[in-house]
């Protein structure tokens, strides 16, 4: 009997109270949304973490704070932000409404999921965030959910740029054969050459013309016929 009352003494102590706050091992954190509360908000979130926020330190490091014992409470994490390659080791989430600077609260992305995924700089990368480890001093990305909006089970690497062939370039090639056939394709719009009219690729039919009383023995000097010209 003794111990039945002690269980249901138990129960009741453990059992929140109406009207109390989620336990924050039960929450999930996002360090964008931390990123905009306000700094009553940081307080307030700081208070139920039983989490003291030293007035010395900088906004950006009271959410570093807050996302530290959250992880620490057991709480989820998320963050979502731009990659940037600061290393052959790792690189970082950056967050474009602060201007990509550096920040403490900055994410890291480890090597590992930079190769899993084939990532680049500049794409757009979501994931949960773990506590660092050893030799690793910002925040870690542990799982990667979302690339460029899409899942990452979904992700499929688009081709290179210096792998795409441009359209231009077949257009030109194409061009060119026509232009060497000396085929008159009135749908492609290439128009044959006529070695009357110009030979030579002169600019005028009249260049191509002998000019009357031309003498063609040797030292002589062709005159042209005199061309009319508008301006």
């Amino acid at each position: 009997m003794d111990e039945k009352i002690e269980a249901l003494a138990s129960s009741e102590d453990i059992a929140p109270a109406p009207g109390s706050t989620i336990p924050v091992t039960a929450r999930s954190l996002d360090i964008n949304e931390l990123q905009a509360f306000p700094e009553k908000k940081l307080k307030a979130l700081a208070r139920d973490l039983d989490l003291y926020l030293h007035p010395a330190r900088s906004r950006h490091q009271h959410i570093l704070d807050i996302a530290r014992a959250s992880l620490g409470g057991g709480a989820t994490v998320t963050a979502e932000g731009f990659l940037d390659q600061v290393s052959d080791s790792f690189a970082m989430l950056r967050w474009p409404k602060l201007n990509f600077l550096p920040l403490p609260e900055d994410v890291s992305v480890p090597r590992a999921l930079v190769e899993q995924y084939q990532l680049r700089p500049g794409q757009k990368i979501a994931g949960i965030v773990r506590l660092p480890g050893q030799r690793e001093k910002f925040l870690c990305l542990d799982e990667v959910t979302s690339i460029e909006g899409q899942p990452a089970q979904e992700w499929a690497q688009p081709t290179h740029f210096d792998k795409l062939t441009p359209h231009w370039a077949r257009a030109t090639r194409s061009h060119r054969r026509a232009a060497t056939s000396g085929q008159d394709d009135p749908a492609k719009g290439n128009r044959k050459s006529d070695s009357s009219e110009s030979p030579r690729g002169c600019a005028h039919p009249a260049l191509g013309r002998r000019a009357p009383g031309r003498s063609d023995g040797l030292g002589a000097r062709s005159r042209l016929p005199d061309l009319p010209f508008e301006f």
